[in-house]
């Protein structure tokens, strides 16, 4: 049996974003795996029920909802390439360094349009792209191994891409907590091995197609042969469906959080996205890459306004960032005693299997009963106030700057912290970034396709199509410091002097 004849539409999952999601044998058999079900244990949105009750939806539905807008966008990028394609059958001149059309683009969307290899990876990399978290969403990112830590763990040769891609980059930062992208990585090529036997039955190498997936998720690895086509690698397009500034991850979240949390801040229109998605090649390094075109300009700009005022809004939410703050003095505790939870780990598979244990209710069991020498009863009675009482922290000191104020809002800040150590009260620091696309940059990697007079298309930048994401701040920050109730007062009056 081969990918020919593949049916990505056997089963269906009714969403209540996106309606009917339907998928294949192989994405059955990777959804039905114990540690993707891990993911119903695993809030999107960490703490944020804490503020707006009814956002009690999982990283297991996202992750469904990611893997049907991706292969919407996949299929919109061939179907719109085609007519790009063919309006440029007569150019007799390129616009240096873009190709947008001609032989060797046209066959790359022939080969994207007839091979369901790449279709398939697309929605498998999808529904891992988010299977790296922990509890508590990014805010235990702070409780991952480092790149050395895991480095210096056994680990099965399956795993050789990604030690690979590790070992790179030997310099300070591989001493700092992993991203979830990498873990992400570590936990699909376990499950693709662990689903040989399906892939077999489709002629599919699991390594193979392990190391592709893993190459989407995180572009810093290295993806096999069939991503890096000898015309144009594709490898960028495929990694700026899941990962970039206007995404399937981005795309789902937006609408999904929005609707969960009860407003409306995070609303646009993805079929008017998804309808104008095209691509264009770079001739000098060969690489495909995302486009728009530019009729769904107005589209693009609801979306990436809509994104800065969930994050303004919602995201960066005073009381939600407060039960942030919480937490990050819970892991200052706990790093202070030297625990972590993969301490009796020798080997990757330990410690993916340890991870695959952990959801938010696992840890906070954990956090509220933890039995260290320094620190422990301090972590209890954070975890009990955070998660028993909502006994949350309180807003005594915010300010908000931007990126050519950043540094005097950090003096100030800080200097307000010294003053409340001083006295000797408790309290918690926070900042929050709402970090906006990088559109007025050089290169800008998201293009404008536009067609002139003669019919054909061209590559424009971003910036110069338009004004409204010309004023989206690329960088905004949100300085506050919380004090225990009790102390709110006497904070609030000691700062402000």
């Amino acid at each position: 049996m081969t990918l020919e004849n593949y049916d990505f539409t056997r089963h269906t999952i009714q969403d209540p974003i996106h309606g009917a999601i339907t998928f294949g044998p192989i994405e059955r058999v990777i959804i039905d795996h114990p540690w993707f079900q891990r993911l119903h244990g695993l809030r999107q949105n960490s703490l944020l029920y804490l503020v707006f009750p009814s956002a009690n939806h999982t990283r297991f539905e996202h992750s469904i909802g990611v893997m049907g807008l991706a292969d919407q966008y996949l299929e919109a990028i061939i179907n719109n390439q085609k007519n790009i394609c063919a309006a440029g059958t007569d150019r007799k001149s390129y616009q240096e360094p873009y190709r947008v059309d001609g032989h060797e683009i046209s066959k790359i969307f022939e080969l994207l349009a007839n091979d369901h290899y790449y279709k398939l990876i697309v929605r498998i990399a999808a529904l891992f792209h988010d299977i790296g978290h922990g509890p508590f969403s990014h805010l235990f990112e702070n409780f991952f191994p480092t790149a050395d830590e895991l480095l210096g763990l056994k680990q099965k040769t399956e795993y050789q891409h990604i030690q690979t891609y590790l070992m790179k980059d030997r310099s300070d930062h591989k001493r700092e907590p992993i991203r979830h992208e990498v873990l992400s990585c570590f936990i699909a090529t376990r499950i693709l091995l662990d689903s040989r036997t399906i892939l077999k039955e489709f002629d599919l190498n699991p390594f193979e197609m392990a190391k592709d997936v893993c190459a989407i998720i995180e572009k810093g690895i290295t993806p096999t042969d069939r991503l890096m086509i000898k015309e144009y690698n594709i490898h960028g397009l495929l990694h700026d469906i899941i990962s970039s500034d206007l995404d399937a991850d981005r795309m789902d979240y937006l609408l999904r959080d929005s609707h969960m949390c009860g407003v409306n801040y995070g609303l646009y229109d993805p079929n008017r996205i998804l309808k104008s998605m095209c691509a264009y090649g770079q001739a000098d390094n060969k690489e495909i890459r995302v486009g728009i075109r530019y009729s769904a300009l107005g589209a693009v700009e609801d979306f990436l306004f809509s994104r800065y005022q969930m994050y303004s809004q919602i995201y960066g939410h005073k009381t939600s960032r407060a039960c942030n703050a919480m937490l990050d003095r819970i892991h200052g505790h706990l790093k202070e005693a030297k625990w972590n939870w993969y301490a009796e780990c020798d080997s990757v598979e330990a410690l993916l299997t340890v991870f695959n244990t952990l959801d938010d209710a696992s840890f906070k069991t954990i956090l509220r009963d933890i039995n260290i020498d320094q620190g422990s009863g301090r972590v209890k009675e954070i975890a009990d106030n955070l998660f028993v009482e909502r006994r949350l922290a309180k807003r005594v000191f915010e300010e908000r700057a931007d990126s050519t104020q950043l540094s005097v809002a950090m003096d100030r800040w800080k200097k307000k912290q010294k003053q409340l150590q001083k006295e000797n009260i408790w309290f918690v620091e926070d900042q929050f970034g709402n970090k906006g696309p990088e559109v007025n940059g050089a290169n800008y990697y998201l293009k404008v396709l536009k067609k002139n007079p003669e019919g054909h298309y061209n590559v424009q930048e971003v910036k110069d199509c338009s004004k409204v994401l010309q004023s989206l701040p690329e960088k905004e920050y949100i300085f506050r410091i919380y004090c225990r109730e009790k102390d709110e007062k006497t904070a609030v009056k000691m700062i402000a002097e």
